[in-house]
């Protein structure tokens, strides 16, 4: 019988279902190092399988630099409302929409961190698009569905309130959500 001490670690440190854990530490010799390298291929066959599963739902995050001078909007794409709405997929997207406020890497990012995802919630994921703005006052609006959502480009700093009421008005406008362009204006 594994050691229960074991399985509560590997599934903590995966988020893998018990039973695959069980499996990988069968496997591994209750060895943690090989078990999780058993878990990764397994969460790489898996997301090879659920490759061409529809991605129709999904979410969007925006974060701006606190001194409004940069921007990222990013679209990471699940099968189901109910993924849509899970704190480890909520957490997921707005990390890379981090990464891409910080170095413009969320693709990258994405691609090195799907495979465990697919894994943990099972679930087909693809990359729907990301954009960083950058400018001399940037402002965003993230409706509270997390589906839709602007960032708005100055060429001058404005006051707050007005720039983020044009993100949102650029939002309710319902622009192409294929492309998640900017918006620049100039003032």
């Amino acid at each position: 019988m594994p050691n229960l001490d074991l399985i509560k670690q590997l599934r903590s440190q995966t988020g893998a279902g018990m039973m695959e854990v069980k499996k990988a530490l069968g496997e591994s010799g209750d060895d943690i190092g090989k078990a999780v390298e058993i878990l990764r291929k397994s969460g790489a066959a898996k997301a090879a399988k659920k490759a061409d599963r529809a991605t129709s739902e999904g979410l969007i995050d925006i974060k701006i630099s606190s001194d409004n001078k940069k921007a990222s909007i990013i679209q990471i794409n699940c099968e189901t409302d109910f993924v849509a709405k899970n704190d480890t997929f909520i957490n997921f997207v707005s990390d890379l929409s981090g990464k891409n406020l910080e170095s413009g890497t969320a693709e990258t990012e994405f691609n090195s961190r799907k495979e465990d995802l697919v894994l943990k919630i099972g679930e087909n994921l693809t990359f729907g698009n990301a954009e960083f703005i950058e400018s001399d006052y940037v402002a965003g609006y993230l409706h509270s569905n997390k589906k839709v959502g602007a960032i708005v480009a100055f060429s001058k700093e404005v006051p707050e309130e007005l720039a983020h009421d044009i993100a949102m008005h650029v939002t309710a406008a319902n622009p192409s959500s294929t492309l998640l362009k900017p918006v620049y204006c100039i003032l």
